[in-house]
């Protein structure tokens, strides 16, 4: 199961069941931390590798 589906299993624990945190992380096993922690983008992370590719490529035209 993904992190983002855990995610979500986790706020329908939390809101729609009134379970904490905790014993939700607990049982989806997921991390408080990684609960908390607001999910990246792939896309934000990789826009520096993105760039230097496309410039590679632009260099290299056939």
């Amino acid at each position: 199961m993904t992190p983002s589906a855990k995610r979500e299993i986790l706020a329908v624990l939390v809101t729609d069941y009134g379970v904490p945190v905790r014993r939700a992380c607990q049982a989806v096993r997921l991390s408080r931390a990684a609960y908390y922690r607001p999910p990246r983008s792939r896309l934000l992370q990789d826009t520096d590798v993105v760039t230097v590719l496309n410039d590679v490529v632009a260099w290299h035209t056939r």
